[in-house]
């Protein structure tokens, strides 16, 4: 009995581990090949399997497998009834687990043992909870990946406006200055490297926002606030700016 339930202890510290293992992996890894590859060879060590592979059921049925040159399985038939059933299916050798988000089948993962090497009994509710954190972290890295691919649009569209914009923070000081504005010299970067946010260059930034009432390391003022507002504005150089402020309270 004492060694049966040392066995026992034994087993989920070892499931607890290959889950904050597979939960580092997300952290560490930079693409979903390199996920799949790092989680694979975590969840198949921990059941001694010989072989796991995954298969997506979205990407064109796009598999990865451990080892790296084992040979990745194909979606098993009946693999839609599984998933929708949210429970392992067990055949001579094999183990399929859905992964699956809360209301998506992701796909199918396929572990395969040497005959006579399958756990015995096997660990039903591991390997569903297994393939539910594997589900929630590609589910992450998905939407990392979409808010990557958003935020490069976005500064792409910042960068490519002809007029000069700058974002300022509720204390007046520069957060993002476009290209055009660079250009410009009213507002310039600290240099690569520099601890300290945007400044506001001395050859005319300073009196653009001076005209609004807006001082850096001063909160801005009401007036600024309250809505759009278009001021032209002459700079000591002879140039001439309409100046359009666009308060944005959230």
């Amino acid at each position: 009995r004492t060694q049966d339930l040392s066995r026992e202890a034994e087993a989920r510290r070892a499931d607890v581990g290959l889950f904050v293992s597979m939960l580092d992996g997300f952290n560490r890894s930079r693409d979903r090949a390199e996920l799949l590859d790092g989680c694979l060879g975590l969840i198949g060590k921990r059941f001694g399997a010989s072989r796991a592979s995954y298969c997506c059921a979205m990407a064109s049925g796009t598999t990865y497998a451990w080892p790296p040159k084992a040979c990745a399985h194909v979606m098993p038939p009946g693999w839609e009834r599984m998933a929708a059933g949210g429970c392992p299916e067990f055949r001579p050798g094999c183990a399929y687990i859905p992964v699956q988000t809360s209301d998506t089948a992701l796909g199918m993962l396929t572990l395969c043992w040497e005959p006579g090497q399958a756990p015995v009994p096997m660990p039903v509710e591991v390997l569903m909870a297994v393939g539910q954190q594997l589900g929630v972290v590609l589910e992450n890295m998905d939407a990392l990946d979409n808010l990557l691919r958003q935020n490069d649009l976005l500064h792409a569209v910042f960068e490519g406006i002809t007029d000069p914009v700058v974002l300022l923070d509720a204390h007046g000081q520069v957060v993002l200055a476009n290209r055009s504005a660079r250009e410009l010299g009213l507002f310039a970067t600290c240099g690569a490297g520099a601890a300290q946010p945007l400044g506001i260059s001395d050859s005319g930034g300073e009196r653009l926002l001076a005209v609004q009432g807006i001082e850096q390391g001063q909160e801005l003022p009401s007036a600024a606030l309250t809505g759009p507002s278009v001021r032209e504005v002459s700079l000591h150089d002879g140039r001439v700016f309409m100046m359009s402020l666009y308060p944005l309270p959230e």
